[in-house]
């Protein structure tokens, strides 16, 4: 198991320690994009914070473009050891909204994915901390279940372009602030 530390100062507002728990899970490839999971565990803390990674599986063809939102560009379910859904909170219903069909240009090339930019290596496509979406009653193993979701400019506009689902284990704490 690799393990690694690193300080998220640009994402949070404090300087928190993170270790990456199993290393990026990816998916399968879709118009020449892969996307991979991984989750950063917060030593006796909360709860871990879990980001989605983008990266060329091969040319891109299509002109892909992100949503502009972190809940546009992921859909996300967590089950715990029984097989209901875990309760999302207020910010956690956002995740999965529909996708935009249309959007100015000039938004469209500030989005856009391109095939140079990737090469080098996975750049975070979106994160969020399991705390804030999901409602954890009890502490246990869960099955958190991530689908995300880019677009395609095509002549008629914006289309949807979805990866297949990518399952993960994560051994979570309750979060009884939350849980009421």
């Amino acid at each position: 198991m690799k393990t690694l530390i690193i300080v998220f100062a640009v994402l949070f507002s404090s300087y928190t320690k993170f270790v990456l728990a199993d290393g990026i899970i990816w998916g399968m490839p879709t118009d020449g994009v892969k996307v991979g999971v991984e989750h950063w565990s917060r030593p006796s803390r909360t709860n871990c914070v879990v980001v989605v990674d983008i990266a060329k599986a091969s040319t891109i063809t299509n002109t892909l473009i992100r949503p502009l939102e972190n809940y546009q560009r992921i859909d996300c379910s967590l089950r715990g050891t029984n097989p209901s859904l875990v309760k999302k909170t207020d910010e956690g219903k956002k995740y999965g909204a529909k996708l935009p069909t249309s959007m100015p240009h000039w938004r469209q090339v500030n989005y856009e994915i391109f095939d140079a930019g990737l090469g080098i290596g996975p750049e975070q496509f979106a994160h969020f901390n399991i705390d804030d979406l999901f409602i954890i009653k009890e502490s246990g193993t869960y099955q958190l279940q991530i689908q995300a979701r880019l677009m395609k400019r095509t002549s008629k506009g914006l289309v949807p372009v979805i990866f297949q689902p990518i399952t993960v284990q994560l051994d979570l704490i309750a979060n009884v602030k939350k849980a009421k």
